[in-house]
């Protein structure tokens, strides 16, 4: 009899225990990302050129500086921190934002940093995981490894996304 009461109570513990308070920002389809290229961004946030074809989504448009909705990140490539900035119809609307592992694709030699990386094959996982309501948040990169990255950022039933390399020899 004590063994079906012991296999009661931790059937009970696992149902009560199993809460999600956080989101899981994971997609669907839990696979890697898969980039084409990227926007070489400064600190300041201006856009000094591209490496390869930059498969983004950075806003609801065509135009997505002009979008309801938009999201832009600098510097890129970064060592240590990102910054943020996210235009929408509401600016205390939550967002929330995660960064997954993702592979460079297609890339041509001499096209891009060579960044000797390896990638860990965590299926799309979050790594860093943030929830603000506000239309800019600063990102502290330093935990992730050297390598290639998507940042997701989601506002109200929309999601968007951009390319992220991290390299420890930038100087930002």
């Amino acid at each position: 009899m004590k063994p079906k009461i012991f296999i009661y109570f931790i059937l009970l513990s696992l149902i009560f225990s199993c809460t999600k308070d956080e989101p899981d920002l994971r997609l669907s389809d839990y696979e890697i990302p898969k980039i084409e290229g990227y926007y070489v961004r400064l600190p300041d946030g201006s856009s000094i050129g591209q490496v390869g074809t930059p498969n983004i989504k950075q806003g609801n448009g065509s135009n997505y500086f002009n979008s309801e909705y938009f999201f832009v990140f600098y510097p890129n490539p970064t060592n240590r921190t990102c910054c943020v900035h996210v235009k929408s119809p509401s600016i205390q609307e939550t967002k929330k934002l995660w960064i997954t592992q993702a592979r460079y694709v297609n890339q041509l030699p001499n096209s891009s940093v060579d960044l000797g990386m390896i990638n860990l094959d965590v299926g799309g996982a979050p790594l860093i995981q943030k929830v603000f309501n506000s239309d800019h948040i600063a990102i502290d990169l330093r935990s992730l490894a050297q390598g290639y990255y998507r940042i997701y950022l989601k506002v109200g039933e929309h999601i968007y996304y951009d390319n992220l390399v991290i390299d420890k020899q930038s100087k930002y």
